[in-house]
């Protein structure tokens, strides 16, 4: 079955004092990775560093168990913390394929920085099923790797994971993923996260796509679960950002690490089917801010904007949009639970609002309320209650919130049109009939009943020259049927042309009463 593929059971390079042992696998065939025992790794257990880690081939799999690992401060059967630098993992190939809790790691166990991972794929990469992921992390003092991703396009389903991380005093690495196309999270469990679980810093997570999609409660995440701060989540696209079927993207803190932000930048964004975006604090961090910035539009279906904090301060929120916003079921709220935290405030800007069973709200409990402000052309509501209900600021024991709409005065001369200071040529629309005569253009002539009086509602006679018609045409006995008719002139032609006779009477009792025909006459 895998004939064109070159299979890998084990490399290993350790290093436990000063020497370098780096890893090349290149190859012409496709690179399998197969089974709990198949595995490429680089460990540094002493003051050495670990070496580097680098294959290239046309495809890359990993998978049922099968992994690359280079891990700082580990000899190959125990955790020793040391100082050394964990290797540089790199990998080249047109796709790379991680199913069935295939994984690829970097990690620092001591004082030793974690190495970093590079990915760098013309095609696809898949990450797919519980267990299989790519991990750049640090448990002791030592810095963790970055991870840095590019492809065309990044696909994680099924429960498989991104992460960078801290679980110790070591700051956690930055995540970066640079796409051409179109990333893809889809699947409960299915998650991309930048987080801290002790004192180091939470990473920061940046993405930039043509389009990012989120959805059956997926996630994209930068959080801290201790005393660090999260980093930030910044999402860069070129197109549409959808996040729907309960999936969201956060920025949180759960303890007394302050929250992260979340910055996106889009053309368009669509929040439906329960999907959100939010920066949140239950713990005593604050909670971190959020700015979106797009170039046409915000629609919303059952979806939700938020920052939120329960005893903290809450996060700012800074909306920007040229065209609308299109709110339905939703809701775009900044919110304190408890305590003293001030509500964030918020900053609107969209060319209109339209509310059709929807809130904007700014609240907190013993804090001052946060502001909302709002610049806006026009706001319609159609919740059924009164905008002032839909669109609030206040605190539940605090001083309330301000509300303020700001309509941009509309200079209505920018949309005058000057209309040209010469009067109309009406001569323009009319038509010469001599010229119809010359070009032997086609017309309508309405010829007058004889023998009885017109109707108010027939068409008036035509007084137009144009075509003249003349004396009947002649009697042909020898075929025994007459042929009635009049000779139509027109310039250079001439033909007979049939026509109607009108009756002028009719038979009663088998006597004619009025025999006579008259032909219509034209003038």
């Amino acid at each position: 079955m895998f004939a064109d593929w070159h299979e890998i059971d084990a490399l290993s390079a350790p290093t436990c004092q000063r020497q370098r042992a780096p890893l090349l696998d290149r190859c012409h065939q496709a690179v399998l990775i197969k089974g709990e025992s198949a595995a490429i790794t680089s460990n540094t257990g002493g003051s050495g560093s670990g070496g580097a880690i680098e294959v290239s081939a046309p495809i890359v799999t990993i998978t049922t168990g099968g992994s690359i690992q280079a891990v700082a401060g580990h000899d190959g059967t125990a955790i020793t913390g040391g100082s050394g630098t964990g290797g540089l993992m790199k990998i080249q190939a047109r796709q790379l394929q991680l199913t069935e809790k295939g994984y690829i790691i970097t990690n620092s166990l001591g004082e030793g920085d974690a190495g970093s991972i590079v990915l760098i794929l013309a095609e696809t990469l898949q990450v797919r099923g519980a267990g299989s992921g790519i991990t750049a992390s640090t448990q002791g003092s030592g810095q963790g790797g970055n991870l840095e991703i590019q492809a065309r396009q990044l696909q994680v389903t099924e429960k498989g994971f991104i992460i960078t991380n801290s679980l110790g005093e070591g700051d956690a690495g930055s995540l970066v993923l640079i796409l051409a196309e179109t990333l893809q999270v889809r699947g409960d469990g299915s998650a991309i996260v930048a987080s801290t679980h002790g004192s180091g810093q939470g990473g920061n997570l940046e993405i930039q796509a043509r389009q990012l999609q989120l959805t059956e409660r997926s996630s994209l995440s930068a959080s801290s679960f201790g005393e660090g701060d999260a980093g930030s989540l910044v999402v860069i696209l070129g197109e549409t950002l959808q996040v729907r079927g309960d999936s969201r993207i956060i920025a949180s803190t759960q303890g007394s690490g302050q929250g992260g932000n979340v910055e996106i930048q889009a053309r368009q964004l669509e929040l439906t089917e329960g999907g959100g975006i939010s920066t949140r604090s239950v713990g005593q961090g604050n909670a971190g801010n959020l700015v979106l910035v797009l170039g046409e539009t915000l629609q919303m279906q059952d979806g939700s904007i938020r920052t939120s904090a329960t005893s903290a301060d809450g996060g700012n929120i800074e909306i920007t949009v040229p065209n609308y916003f299109y709110l339905i079921d939703s809701e775009i709220t900044t919110s304190v639970g408890s305590g003293e935290g001030g509500g964030g405030n918020m900053t609107l800007q969209p060319e209109f609002i339209v509310l059709d069973g929807s809130q904007i709200i700014a609240q907190a409990y013993g804090g001052p309320g946060g502001n909302i402000n709002i610049t806006t052309t026009g706001i319609y509501n159609f919740t059924g209650e009164p905008v002032e209900e839909v669109i609030n600021a206040s605190s539940k024991y605090g001083v309330d919130g301000i509300v303020v709409v700001n309509s941009p005065d509309k200079n209505v001369f920018e949309d005058i049109v000057i209309l040209p200071a010469a009067f109309f040529d009406a001569s323009t629309l009319l038509e010469s009939p001599c010229e119809a005569v010359v070009e032997n253009k086609s017309q309508l002539v309405v010829i007058p009943y004889v023998g009885r009086r017109s109707s108010p509602s027939d068409w008036k006679a035509s007084n137009l020259p144009g075509r003249f018609f003349d004396k009947p045409a002649q009697t042909s006995r020898a075929k025994g049927r007459q042929t009635g008719g009049y000779v139509e002139k027109t310039p250079g032609k001439v033909s007979v042309k049939p026509v109607i006779m009108l009756a002028s009477g009719c038979k009663r009792e088998g006597k004619v009463a009025n025999q006579d025909v008259v032909p219509p006459q034209l003038f």
